[in-house]
């Protein structure tokens, strides 16, 4: 018989969302190794893609362990400065789970692990459907260019990811030290990254900051496929910084960019009430145990 676990899921299982390992060799695309400030460029149409995830419960018969867990992924296009909201979808899994869930209305379609499903492993297996769902979704957007929150996973020209949180190190030491003189609007130049058996472009931007912050505060890394990277990296100087956050409306700013921030709220009040949902499994299940 399944029984809801009596704790909070999302507590326990939360853990920093890793990027890779330093590379063993840095290899620069651009010389020389000094700040590169804006240019004008004009912007194409944009399509800003991002996903977020929600543990629900985890579930135990005695023997296995079953994540529940709610995913949503959309994406707004930007044209002069107005938004529109495109395609969004959200689905729930069972994660670790070879049959379905149901509890009235809600229904958890199975998503089964190869290997032991801890709790870790679980939470693995929904964020990587996650990331799949996010690729997905981008491959079939239409012209322009797609920015996508977080690494690049797709194979798809004239695309640009940024990263937010910076838990690897790529660069070299030397290198390493251009990211404290870059100014509001300037990134390093460009430099090869392998990850997963693909190569794209990197580099590090700085945005606009606006009161106190720590020295690591307003930088992103972002990334582009090789083929027309200079584009894409010129593109991302004008984009960025005027997209950027502000923090009397997002705690994370600046990193959080506006077009993302409100795709965000929207994902969320479509996966619905995170409390209303609890109750509803714990009253189908007899509560925890």
């Amino acid at each position: 018989m399944w029984r809801v676990l009596a704790w909070d899921p999302a507590y326990a299982l939360e853990s920093p969302p890793l990027e890779g390992e330093v590379q063993a060799a840095f290899r620069p695309l651009e010389e020389p190794w000094a700040p590169i400030g804006e240019k004008a460029a004009s912007w194409p149409l944009l399509h800003f893609v991002d996903g977020r995830e929600r543990v629900e419960a985890l579930l135990s018969d005695g023997q296995r362990l079953v994540l529940l867990g709610s995913l949503a992924v959309g994406a707004v296009a930007w044209r002069e400065g107005r938004m529109r909201l495109g395609e969004v979808w959200v689905r729930r899994y069972a994660v670790g789970a070879e049959e379905a869930f149901c509890f009235g209305a809600l229904s958890y379609e199975p998503l089964p692990l190869e290997g032991p499903a801890d709790p870790q492993a679980l939470l693995k297996g929904l964020q990587e459907e996650r990331a799949r769902l996010e690729a997905e979704l981008a491959r079939g957007l239409q012209g322009g260019v797609v920015v996508v929150d977080g690494p690049l996973r797709m194979a798809r020209p004239r695309s640009l990811g940024y990263i937010k949180a910076h838990w690897a190190r790529y660069l070299p030491e030397k290198e390493q030290g251009l990211l404290r003189e870059l100014k509001p609007g300037e990134r390093t130049p460009a430099f090869l990254l392998r990850r997963g058996g693909r190569e794209v472009a990197s580099w590090y931007l700085r945005l606009p900051l606006s009161g106190a912050y720590p020295p690591g505060a307003g930088l992103l890394r972002v990334e582009a496929p090789l083929e027309g990277f200079q584009e894409m990296a010129e593109l991302s100087l004008s984009l960025f910084p005027a997209l950027a956050s502000h923090p009397a409306k997002d705690p994370r700013a600046p990193q959080n960019l506006l077009p993302t921030g409100g795709l965000e709220r929207e994902l969320g009040r479509r996966m619905g009430s995170r409390e209303v949902v609890g109750r509803q499994i714990a009253r189908f299940l007899g509560g925890g145990a």
